[in-house]
């Protein structure tokens, strides 16, 4: 069984905490249960664990189609339902962020015709990256200016008063 704070290693540690009749499970590799607890009893507070374990008790929330539930979906490595991807998207993402390292991007190859598509979108992405350090620092007349060009690619042009082929 891998751990369930990193989903990489192998979880050697069983930790079980009991609330009001409801008991919680977390099985941790070695290295996650020693910041854990150092990190717990360092600090004289106890806060860091009872949220970890806060989360991981929102974890155990199912499907309300299948009722599986996200440890049972990692551990088979497959989704019980169509209903699943709705209920755990934001987890899973987040999972595969951790372990690929990697946006979750295609980075393989695309058609043709989609490839002018990709290329516009990634465009418009960094212009957005670019309005936000804009206006962060109050420079508004530049961000104006990326603004009006992030419009025109929305609304089919490629910013520099062309049309789009398609």
């Amino acid at each position: 069984m891998r751990c369930e704070r990193c989903l990489k290693r192998e979880a050697m540690i069983h930790v079980a905490v009991s609330q009001n009749e409801h008991k919680n499970e977390l099985f941790l590799c070695q290295e996650c249960a020693h910041e854990l607890f150092n990190q717990s009893v360092e600090d004289q507070d106890h806060n860091h664990l009872n949220n970890f374990m806060l989360h991981a008790q929102s974890e155990m929330r199912t499907c309300h189609h299948c009722g599986s539930t996200l440890k049972t979906i990692v551990d088979m490595g497959r989704f019980g339902c169509e209903h699943c991807y709705e209920t755990f998207g934001s987890d899973i993402h987040q999972m595969i962020n951790r372990v690929q390292h990697l946006k979750d991007r295609h980075v393989g190859k695309v058609p043709k015709s989609y490839e002018l598509y990709l290329k516009q979108e990634e465009k418009i992405e960094r212009l957005e990256e670019k309005l936000n350090v804009l206006i962060k620092t109050q420079a508004f007349e530049e961000a104006a200016v990326v603004r009006d060009e992030i419009k025109a690619l929305k609304e089919g042009g490629n910013g520099e008063d062309e049309p789009l082929a398609e």
